[in-house]
């Protein structure tokens, strides 16, 4: 969602009805489960350790994709994840504080001047 910088995660909160259970393209894999060979490290180089939690799958897939390396979402690799247990849970102060900041930090990077100037102005009136 490059009006918002937001990352939008496959499937995420639906039932599953078979609707996912083909390969395909896709603009962004989710960090809790990416499974890539060296070939792609040499291409990408590692995770940004700036981003610390949060954006860093997304940074990462936006630098992937300026190296041409193909993003493909695979239904036969399953993980069940425990949304934001690093960051003592969804909506915790912690988890949020990372979210608005990595946010804010991925706009700057790879956004349109529009999303930039949004997300910056966003993040001013709510940081605390």
């Amino acid at each position: 969602d490059w009006k918002n910088a937001l990352t939008l995660h496959r499937g995420v909160d639906e039932v599953d009805k078979g609707q996912y259970d083909k390969a395909v393209r896709t603009e962004f894999i989710t960090g809790c489960l990416m499974a890539f060979d060296e070939s792609v490290i040499q291409k990408t180089g590692y995770f940004d350790e700036k981003y610390f939690l949060y954006y860093e799958d997304a940074d990462y897939c936006e630098r992937a994709k300026r190296t041409r390396v193909p993003l493909i979402y695979d239904p036969s690799l399953i993980i069940w994840h425990k949304n934001s247990q690093s960051t003592q849970g969804a909506g915790s102060v912690f988890q949020q504080r990372y979210q608005k900041k990595n946010r804010l930090r991925y706009a700057l990077n790879y956004a349109p001047f529009n999303t930039k100037l949004h997300v910056l102005l966003n993040y001013v009136r709510r940081h605390d």
